[in-house]
Parts: C-alpha cells; sequence; structure tokens
C-alpha cells in the first residue's frame, strides 16, 4: 500500500484528488475525482460537497454491493439550510434517506444502473449537492 501526505495547504481552501496506478506495462486510468476541503479555523461557513469513492465510476460491481463516500461541511447540528443527510437515488429513483456517513449497500439488477447521492437538510429538500456514478452489475 502506498500513501501520499499533501503539506503546506492553505486553510479553508477545497482541493481536488485524482489517483492512478503505474508499473511496467503503463499507467492505469485516473480514479474518480474527490473533494476535500481543509479546516478554516476563521469561522467561515464551507460550501458542502460530496463524492462517492467506492465503487468508481463506470465500474463492474456484484448486483449487492456497498456504496462508499465522503461528506465535507456535514452538519449534526442541523443548522439553517445545511446538509443533515443524504438520499440515494438509484435510477433516478429515491431510494431511502441514510443519517449516518456509513456505507450504502445497494442491490440492483444485473445491467447498467446510475447511482446518485443528494445532500439534503432537515426539511429533506434537496440541497443541490450530490454525486453520480454509472456502474454495470453482474
Amino acid at each position: 500500500m502506498v500513501s501520499y501526505r499533501d503539506v503546506n495547504l492553505t486553510p479553508g481552501t477545497k482541493y481536488y484528488y485524482r489517483i492512478r496506478s503505474y508499473n511496467d506495462a503503463g499507467h492505469s486510468a485516473y480514479s474518480s475525482e474527490i473533494s476535500i476541503y481543509t479546516l478554516d479555523t476563521s469561522g467561515v461557513t464551507k460550501t458542502p460537497a460530496i463524492a462517492i469513492v467506492s465503487p468508481s465510476d463506470r465500474a463492474t460491481v456484484a448486483t449487492t454491493s456497498d456504496v462508499s463516500f465522503n461528506v465535507s461541511d456535514w452538519d449534526v447540528e442541523a443548522a439553517a439550510g445545511r446538509p443533515t443527510h443524504l438520499h440515494l437515488f438509484l435510477d433516478d429513483t429515491d431510494t431511502e434517506a441514510h443519517f449516518t456517513l456509513d456505507p450504502i449497500s445497494v442491490t440492483v439488477t444485473a445491467g447498467f444502473h446510475q447511482i446518485t447521492l443528494k445532500l439534503a437538510n432537515k426539511d429533506h429538500n434537496f440541497i443541490g449537492v450530490e454525486d453520480t456514478i454509472e456502474v454495470t452489475a453482474q
């Protein structure tokens, strides 16, 4: 396993990352992009973000798979308009609300599917922050 530590980052800044592997045969394709915020000690509110980490976009998956994700600026205090939970959409159908950051198990039929995670506030209104991947289930 290889790790990377990014240092000298600016507080309160959004950074984007992609990874790829390489060996003697060449380089792999880049992973899906993820974003992350650095902590801001100035008290400025940050814009929420969500990124599906696994499975990767266009992956071939089992018919039952876990969807892992990262969320920045999750607000457990339920401040006005801030995200308190997320909804998982499977092929444009809202499956249910999720109030934890644990991976979500998804069961699909064989074939092509679209998985979307959308952040919502305490009133279950979507706040316009989402991430979508496409997978093929076998």
